[in-house]
């Protein structure tokens, strides 16, 4: 999975590999091929409903008791977790992308068509003035700030999501700036820069401090996990926040040269970032100096390591939070402990079997194809005996009846030859 984390105003790229396809759940659909599944609820339940759909997914704050960061004892896990949560967790601002895909049908389905999204939330009343110039129609008024791009890319579908998004949050001024925003990275990427819509629109983009806002930037500006970013990203400009002369990304904040964090396996952190490695045997923590410092650790018995909200953590088994449903299962909650509903095709406690059903059709298609074949064949073989046996049969006829021909000829030639017939057969 190639993951592409951009500045805080810009949405994050992810593109997930074909290896992934039925594994995966959540606002990006099922990623089996089918389009008509892809709102399904964290339970397993399929709706129609775009808004059930995706409120049904905003994550709520996780209990604390269900991870182990240092893979001490639940006790010690208790005493510190409040004082060190901010250093290990830090929480990346939303972004309100709205943008729509629509994913290729392979096959029917018999779930219900989803709902297209466009809903008339809005009173009559209200709906009129999200469709004014100083909303939504803006993205589509062909003397608006947007114009210059309309050549280039049809507004029509941008100015209806607006319509939907500001209809569900009524008059939410970050909402429209974002659809706004939406369109705008579509224009830059198809290569037309707009410049001034940001004044036009009242919608200034704060930047964090040591950065400048850009109408047109680098869209891999350099980081300190990637000082050379820039000159190895051929995508086209993109508006953001640039950092000073001086300053590089580390993580949203525009940090001087000399206060990057430090990379480590791979992976970059933010200087006094904690973090636990992959496989949970290193509590590391990166320092000032540009230096890792790490600890040895393991996983009590009760406790599996896997990731929590993206972070790697010793996780209490019998939870969900362990992930443990396999082949696309999902997971549901109960009191004490987890059940995992599974997709088509698949069985067991864990989702981890090739469902009876299919082994048991298997199976009858087999035996079918066997008794079948041995019907054929016996009767083929009987075909073949009766057919000998009718030609055996003439040729013994045929061949009697010449003997008795041959036999009374004879007869009838001696009996001239004795003056008289002595054959009974010609006595009268």
């Amino acid at each position: 999975m190639r993951c592409l984390i951009q500045p805080f105003y810009l949405p994050p790229d992810i593109i997930i590999p074909s290896l992934y396809k039925r594994k995966v759940r959540g606002l990006c659909g099922t990623y089996d091929g089918r389009y008509r599944n892809d709102f399904t609820l964290p339970d397993g339940t399929r709706v129609s409903s775009l808004n059930v759909f995706g409120n049904s997914w905003k994550v709520e704050d996780r209990d604390d008791d269900d991870y182990d960061w240092e893979g001490d004892d639940d006790d010690d896990d208790d005493d510190n977790e409040d004082d060190n949560e901010d250093s290990r967790m830090r929480q990346k601002p939303q972004e309100s992308n709205r943008q729509r895909y629509r994913r290729e049908i392979v096959g029917e389905d018999t779930d219900p068509e989803p709902e297209t999204g466009f809903t008339a939330a809005c009173s009559p009343d209200q709906l009129a003035v999200m469709n004014s110039t100083a909303y939504c129609w803006a993205i589509a008024d062909p003397q608006g700030p947007f114009r210059d791009c309309h050549y280039n890319v049809d507004p029509e579908q941008y100015y209806q999501n607006c319509l939907f998004d500001l209809c569900q949050f009524y008059n939410n001024s970050e909402m429209l700036c974002a659809s706004y925003e939406t369109y705008v990275q579509v224009c830059q990427t198809n290569g037309t820069t707009l410049s001034n819509w940001r004044r036009e629109t009242s919608c200034a983009m704060a930047c964090p401090p040591h950065s400048t806002y850009k109408s047109c930037m680098a869209a891999c500006p350099p980081t300190c996990a990637n000082l050379a970013a820039s000159s190895e990203c051929d995508a086209p400009c993109m508006e953001g926040c640039e950092c000073d002369r001086g300053y590089v990304y580390s993580g949203f904040d525009c940090v001087p040269y000399s206060q990057c964090g430090c990379t480590y396996r791979n992976k970059y952190y933010e200087v006094g970032e904690r973090f636990i490695t992959d496989d949970c045997s290193e509590d590391c923590t990166c320092n000032k100096t540009q230096t890792v410092g790490c600890f040895s650790m393991r996983c009590p018995e009760n406790r599996t390591c896997s990731v929590i909200n993206g972070n790697r953590a010793c996780v209490l088994d019998g939870t969900c939070a362990s992930s443990p449903c396999k082949n696309g299962g999902t997971c549901i909650q109960k009191e004490d402990k987890y059940e995992c509903s599974c997709p088509a095709l698949y069985d067991g406690d864990l989702c981890e079997d090739v469902t009876k059903v299919i082994i048991v059709a298997v199976v009858v298609v087999v035996v079918v194809l066997l008794i079948v074949g041995a019907v054929l064949i016996c009767f083929c073989c009987c075909r073949n005996r009766g057919s000998k046996r009718s030609d055996t049969t003439s040729d013994i006829s045929s061949l009697s009846s010449d003997i008795d021909l041959k036999e009374i000829m004879r007869q009838i030639e001696d009996d001239q030859r004795h003056g008289g017939i002595s054959n009974p057969r010609f006595n009268y």
